[in-house]
């Protein structure tokens, strides 16, 4: 007689005291609002100190600006650094609440520190003019140092863990194999990037200003209640929460196997039958946390890995997770070069903002990257509420699209984007030559031509990162194999943190191409953007994007997904039964 499955228990997940998780009991939509918060937290208190810590390294504590610069690389360097650190330990010996809980933790303490710091004068220089009488300003030095250093690492710790676990352990309470669930996992994504959105517009706007205007320990402090605020209301959460059940064992090392067995094999004939491939026997419940994976026809060298009697086998879920993140190269690689086409242009659309007349209250410059966040809160709601019931109409799926398609479409978004900064760029460039202010003091003497200009090109900016962020995020989770969710979420924050590292020398490329084609000896050579060429560097970029946009869909349409589309799901949430 077959065993009674139990129909409640989420394979893979237990609670938080290790006793497997019912989904009547834990999970689910209404508990995933637990962790958005804290993310929605998180990205409120860590934003404006990423856009404002180079303003007080140099102005607050006496760094040289290049110094101070370098704070900033090697700030956002160890975060990144950190998270694999962090989504490993998560995956293979720690539950990914108790990740988040140390990090959000960490990030407190090092807010705390830097307010304390920021508001008390024995732990800072002696104020003084840096503009007026540099030489008399002293830079922060001895214990000091160590204090403001100690300060801003804790932060960048504590964010890494946030960033890389957060969006992983909010998809575990879904169970991607109930159609419903899987259709509310699609939106949690999308209500996750809402979270952030809101988040950063409000740091942008709110800690930004009282950082720069009111005071930096009124700022810092915000971030260290905000940052609190996230923590209590995700530790409430806890006992509701599905918690991925960590092996406690290396979860890298059983793939890493299969390429070196394949090899040891290779002179090995494949079985006709794939069912003749070692697998280890399934039990019902009692393997519920073991993960089984189908065999597939594709990437056929590595089944070699499982010849039952070879000299060396692998289970063929071992062997099925390999092929997975052996697909997974080509579409990563892409997402390289989209998200180094991203930084670039964030990174000139601020500069251009520097140039124009901000026309609205106090909000400065700086602060023009709030746009794409608050069109972000936005278009959230939009696409989850109105183009996905349509689109799911269409395709019968439940999240309306494919996470691959979804990308696509965010791909030629961002090609729309940079077009719209190239025009926008012309534009600029006759108001400053018709008013003669082509060598003008940039940022002190602004050009007549409101930043609001640059609405357009943040909105396509928006719909690709709604599109194309969101959607990466979906893939990089769904086709992971359960025990590396949070390793493989990674490879997005991954591809952010090295097109930053690989933005500036991009630009020097660029600029030896150009070198001898323009009078100011390359298109961005110079401090004067009203002499340079970002038209055309915006072109390039949007042409290196469309050429990337054709190696996308090719690659996606190469693409196997690890399993069949789940059931088809009805617009209030029914499965079809007769879908196929």
């Amino acid at each position: 007689m077959a065993p009674v499955v139990d129909t409640t228990l989420v394979p893979g997940k237990v609670d938080w005291k290790g006793k497997p998780a019912r989904k009547n009991k834990h999970g689910g939509a209404l508990n995933s609002w637990f962790i958005i918060a804290l993310f929605a937290a998180d990205s409120f208190a860590t934003l404006a100190l990423a856009v404002n810590i180079v303003t007080y390294f140099s102005n607050v504590m006496y760094f040289q600006l290049t110094e101070a610069s370098d704070v900033l690389t090697n700030y956002l360097g160890t975060s990144y650094v950190v998270a694999i650190v962090a989504a490993y330990i998560s995956d293979a010996y720690l539950s990914r609440y108790k990740v988040i809980l140390v990090s959000a933790l960490l990030e407190i303490l090092g807010f705390v520190l830097l307010t304390v710091q920021a508001k008390s004068s024995k732990f800072k220089p002696v104020p003084c003019d840096v503009y007026v009488d540099p030489a008399s300003c002293v830079k922060v030095h001895g214990r000091n140092s160590s204090f403001l250093y100690a300060s801003i690492y804790l932060i960048a710790v504590g964010t890494a863990g946030l960033k890389v676990c957060v969006a992983a352990h909010g998809a575990d309470q879904f169970d991607g194999e109930d159609p419903r669930e899987a259709k509310q996992r699609s939106s949690y994504f999308n209500w996750l990037f809402l979270g952030m959105g809101a988040g950063s517009t409000a740091s942008l706007i709110l800690v930004s200003w009282l950082q720069t205007d009111v005071g930096w320990g009124w700022g810092f402090g915000l971030s260290a209640i905000g940052s609190f605020v996230g923590t209590v209301i995700f530790v409430v959460g806890i006992p509701r929460y599905r918690v991925h059940a960590v092996p406690f064992s290396d979860p890298i090392s059983p793939i890493l196997k299969v390429f070196v067995s394949a090899v040891i094999n290779s002179n090995h004939s494949l079985p006709s039958n794939s069912k003749e491939l070692y697998e280890i026997d399934s039990h019902g419940d009692s393997d519920k946390q073991v993960e089984f994976l189908p065999h597939t026809d594709h990437f056929r060298f590595l089944d070699k890995a499982a010849i039952r009697g070879a000299r060396t086998s692998c289970r063929v879920t071992h062997v099925e997770s390999a092929k997975i993140l052996l697909g997974m190269i080509p579409i990563f690689l892409t997402v390289l070069v989209m998200e180094l086409c991203f930084v670039e242009f964030v990174s000139y659309s601020i500069t251009q903002g520097l140039t124009m007349d901000p026309r609205i209250g106090k909000i400065k410059a700086t602060a023009t990257p709030f746009l794409p966040f608050l069109f972000t809160v936005l278009l959230v709601p939009v696409y989850d509420r109105l183009f996905v019931p349509l689109a799911r109409r269409l395709t019968g799926l439940p999240a309306g699209v494919t996470p691959l398609q979804r990308v696509g479409a965010g791909v030629v978004f961002s090609i729309l984007a940079l077009a719209a900064g190239a025009v926008l760029e012309v534009r600029r460039k006759k108001v400053a030559e018709d008013r003669d202010m082509v060598d003008a003091f940039l940022v002190l003497q602004v050009l007549p031509i409101s930043f609001f200009w640059l609405s357009v090109q943040y909105f396509f900016y928006a719909l690709s990162q709604v599109f194309a962020f969101v959607g990466l995020l979906e893939f990089f989770y769904s086709e992971a194999p359960r025990a590396l969710r949070a390793s493989a979420t990674y490879l997005l924050w991954f591809s952010v943190g090295l097109g930053y590292f690989l933005s500036n020398a991009v630009v020097g490329w660029v600029n030896d191409a150009t070198k001898n084609n323009t009078a100011t000896g390359g298109w961005l050579v110079g401090f004067n953007l009203n002499r340079n060429h970002l038209n055309y560097f915006y072109w390039m970029l949007a042409v290196l994007s469309f050429a990337n946009f054709l190696c996308f869909v090719f690659f996606a349409m190469c693409y196997k997904y690890r399993s069949k589309t789940p059931a088809r799901v009805t617009d209030d949430g029914a499965v079809d039964q007769n879908a196929v």
